[in-house]
């Protein structure tokens, strides 16, 4: 789309491009300029605005307590994962794996308690994220605690 420009006016982007754009009314953008090119990028809001301070220092404790551990595996495979888990549910003891994903203690026994439909459910959702995540490398992930859906 071309427009022309007049001597005393704004600069407007037409709401087809916005639309397109995926910015909407009360965005903020960012307007970066390189040589004879504009760019409009929108400005993605913090998360420090979305969070009280009290749940800020909640989500902050956890992440440091998450930080410290303890935590099994890494496993190569959600496979592996779940066998572990499967022997962790009988024995309750550790045993250490080369895997992408961890689990802390707390998640352990957590599934432990669960009634075996949930353990299930909790294999296929681990099964089918780690098809998902297969896409991504060297990264980790934790699985911090297992908590029941409130009725």
């Amino acid at each position: 789309m071309k427009v022309t420009i007049k001597s005393k006016s704004h600069l407007t982007v037409p709401l087809q491009i916005q639309r397109r754009a995926g910015i909407k009314t009360g965005d903020r953008v960012e307007f970066r300029i390189s040589g004879g090119i504009i760019n409009i990028v929108t400005s993605l809001p913090w998360a420090d605005d979305e969070y009280t301070p009290a749940q800020r220092r909640a989500i902050d404790a956890r992440l440091a307590r998450a930080a410290k551990g303890p935590y099994h595996g890494p496993f190569e495979n959600s496979d592996d994962a779940i066998d572990f888990l499967r022997k962790q549910i009988r024995s309750r003891r550790s045993a250490e794996r080369k895997t992408a994903w961890r689990l802390s203690d707390r998640a352990i026994e957590a599934l432990a308690d669960a009634p075996r439909n949930i353990q299930r459910a909790f294999e296929k959702q681990l099964r089918l994220s780690s098809g998902n995540l297969q896409r991504l490398q060297d990264d980790s992930y934790c699985i911090e605690d297992v908590i029941p859906h409130p009725k």
